[in-house]
Formats: structure tokens, sequence, C-alpha cells
């Protein structure tokens, strides 16, 4: 029984991504690379400007998002949720 109750576990979600002092000219390459690297599962994407001219984006990703992304790859189900 124990074995059953692990598999019912939610997996532990991400801390938030946090790239620091990227020039405004990066940030499509970085908010890209952020969505090809973690696809369906993020939930926002925050950008805030920092000293100089440097931005800093934080990436939050949906804990019921990754759930269903695993659960569906563990069944060897659809590979894109």
């Amino acid at each position: 029984m124990a074995g059953k109750a692990v598999q019912n576990e939610l997996p532990t979600v991400p801390l938030p991504e946090i790239i620091d002092n990227i020039p405004l000219y990066l940030i499509p390459r970085v908010i890209t690379d952020q969505i090809q690297t973690k696809g369906v599962t993020i939930a926002y994407i925050e950008l805030r400007r920092g000293a100089g001219g440097c931005f800093t984006i934080t990436v939050y990703v949906s804990p019921r998002r990754v759930y269903r992304r695993t659960a569906v790859h563990a069944e060897g189900g659809i590979t894109r949720v």
C-alpha cells in the first residue's frame, strides 16, 4: 500500500528562476529560451527594470501544469500537453 501512496504525491515544483542583468536587446532571446525549455509549465514571466538599464526576468511555473506534464510522461502518453 505504501507504493500507491507514493504514486499519488505531487512532484516538487522548482522555485522561480531569476535571471539578472539582462540588457534590453537580449530580453526576447532569454524569454524565447525559457519558453522552449519550460514549455506549457510556465504560469507567468515577470520583467523588472534594474539599475543601469539592465533588466531582471523571473519565470514562475504552475504546480498543476508540472504535475499534469509529469503524469502524462510517466504513463508513456502524449509527449506534448
